[in-house]
């Protein structure tokens, strides 16, 4: 006599499991050489400049991206950050700028390269755009909230746009942390933000885990890319460091 056992939301089918080996090996090749991954996965081509400060700012804690006027700071901001959330599940990203409308037209750099709006990028997927978690009520997943610009990745991972008064921002923790036109920002705004980032992703407790044995993270991360401005600002202390 043979049972058939019907499997609970636990257990994973072959085909299910053969799909997670596939993506595991994926994710792990887009660690491995994240700018590869960016390029393949959602299509997008850098110039040699952008694609070095790409390169070189994925593995860093505290990133500075000075560069001139329309080199596209905004524009290698948003595969950038598209890049983290689809290698790392529930990456927590936050846009700020001197105002709220600047910080959400830099969150809209990512919502139209998702949506192929971007003239110069040709050869952009819709891979990302179909990893936006989507409703009945909101077809392509964005949120447009006063209080912040939204969308979340079926894996967790999310941005928001913060506003630049920063005594209605306290208390939040990130894994990016951008600052855009960051020259420009006043130094209240820097303080009451870097400590989103302050606590170790290597941080754990109990279990009785040796955690000598466990790998090591990437650290949580404050991009701050600008034009340049004066040389009393905290931005020019930040560049001085």
């Amino acid at each position: 006599m043979e049972f058939l056992v019907k499997t609970t939301k636990k257990e994973l089918t072959q085909r299910k499991k053969e799909g997670l080996l596939k993506w595991n090996e994926i994710v792990q090749w887009g660690r491995r050489s994240p700018y590869q991954f960016m390029h393949t996965i959602l299509g997008i081509d850098l110039l040699d400049y952008q694609a070095f400060c790409f390169t070189n700012s994925f593995d860093k804690q505290f990133i500075m991206w000075l560069m001139s006027r329309s080199a596209g700071k905004s524009t290698v901001v948003a595969p950038f950050t598209m890049t983290h959330q689809m290698l790392f599940p529930n990456h927590q990203s936050y846009v700020l700028a001197g105002t709220h409308s600047q910080s959400q037209d830099t969150f809209m750099k990512i919502v139209k390269i998702m949506k192929k709006q971007i003239p110069s990028f040709t050869g952009l997927t819709d891979i990302f755009k179909d990893e936006v978690v989507t409703s009945t009520s909101n077809k392509d997943g964005i949120t447009f909230a006063p209080s912040g610009f939204k969308y979340t990745l079926f894996n967790g991972s999310s941005i928001l746009s913060l506003s630049s008064d920063y005594e209605h921002i306290r208390g939040k923790r990130a894994d990016l942390l951008i600052f855009d036109e960051s020259a420009f920002m006043e130094k209240e705004l820097f303080v009451t933000a870097m400590p989103f980032i302050a606590q170790s992703n290597d941080f754990k407790l109990g279990g009785n885990i040796d955690l000598s044995t466990e790998p090591m993270q990437f650290p949580r991360k404050a991009l701050l890319c600008s034009s340049a401005s004066d040389v009393d600002t905290y931005f020019y202390e930040k560049y001085r460091e």
